[in-house]
């Protein structure tokens, strides 16, 4: 195989394992979401709040912010610090990725790992619709959970609930927590490794002709990274991650000149539900298209599954110009499909 399939190969691999270290570092962060849960949970049962007076009442809510503020006041100096060590973790692995990969007597050269680590921090993400960097993303996310938290106590209290109601009320609202906050690490840390392999190929842009996108071979993936898997791009076009909770990465493009065989597959977990190794130079495409017609459609949801199965439409066509997903009737329109007469 080529250079680039073994690139697809070992940057698929790395996805897993940055899936696998999101995880933890979510399990970390579910430690702050705890202590702040037993918080409001302790304050509602201690006080006694359904008996206080909403003059009262508002006075607690402002102790209980207080407490919670103490409380996340550690939560971003955690999230940059394993940011940091990502970054060095990422010039590592890329630069012995591109070492091996490239022929001749290829040694990857590396930027300075203290002044990437400024830009990358500073660099905006977009989440959801507005764009921040990093430290400001971690607030926004720590600012949101403590609002809901409160406005969860205040709304019992309010309503006089029993305590086995707000032991509920506010367990639901720490799932809610722990799940954002892994969407928050995978978000930022693709924001991070898709940075800092920036920075690492652009100083070895003389061996590359661009990026290529690797999306991850399952069921869970979007039809926007669908649409771009395995697509190479140039410098500025724009990156992972391309939407909130993206999976994609980017893997290096050698050029022609700079190939050399080596062997590589790629990571995938079809309708077996068992992780298998297949053809690195495989698109999600290709790959979707050989797995059972069920899955197909589990996948991309019976609507689409027709268009795709029946109409033989490509990923492509199910987003925009700018990698929007389209609605059904978008789809039809642009493709020129009709709806199907009744029988």
């Amino acid at each position: 195989m080529s250079s680039n399939q073994y690139l697809a190969d070992v940057y698929s691999r790395r996805q897993y394992y940055l899936d696998r270290y999101n995880r933890h570092q979510a399990l970390q962060l579910k430690e702050y979401i705890s202590e702040a849960i037993t918080a409001a949970y302790k304050l509602y049962r201690d006080e006694n709040l359904t008996e206080w007076s909403k003059e009262r009442l508002a006075a607690r809510m402002t102790g209980l912010k207080s407490v919670l503020s103490d409380i996340y006041r550690d939560f971003p100096d955690d999230f940059v610090k394993n940011t940091g060590e990502l970054i060095q973790e990422e010039f590592d692995f890329t630069s012995q990725a591109l070492s091996k990969a490239v022929a001749g007597n290829f040694t990857a050269a590396v930027p300075n790992l203290d002044i990437a680590k400024q830009i990358i921090t500073a660099k905006p993400l977009k989440l959801t619709s507005k764009l921040h960097d990093i430290p400001d993303a971690i607030s926004k996310y720590t600012e949101h959970q403590q609002r809901k938290i409160i406005t969860t106590v205040q709304a019992a209290a309010e309503e006089s609930v029993t305590l086995e109601e707000m032991k509920t009320r506010l367990a639901s609202v720490g799932v809610d927590a722990t799940d954002e906050a892994e969407r928050l690490a995978r978000t930022i840390n693709n924001h991070v490794v898709t940075e800092a392999r920036t920075e690492i190929l652009r100083e070895n842009d003389d061996v590359l002709d661009g990026w290529r996108a690797v999306a991850t071979l399952d069921s869970r993936t979007t039809p926007i990274c669908a649409s771009l898997d395995n697509r190479v791009f140039g410098w500025n076009d724009p990156k992972p991650p391309f939407h909130w909770g993206c999976r994609t990465s980017m893997s290096p493009s050698v050029s022609q000149q700079y190939n050399r065989n080596i062997t590589g597959t790629r990571a995938a977990k079809g309708a077996s539900g068992k992780t298998e190794q297949v053809n690195a130079n495989l698109s999600y495409e290709t790959w979707l298209r050989r797995q059972p017609a069920e899955f197909q459609k589990d996948t991309l949801g019976p609507g689409k599954y027709e268009l795709f199965s029946k109409h033989q439409l490509p990923m492509e066509k199910f987003v925009d110009y700018n990698h929007k997903p389209l609605s059904l009737r978008e789809i039809r329109e642009r493709n020129g499909i009709t709806l199907a007469e009744p029988a």
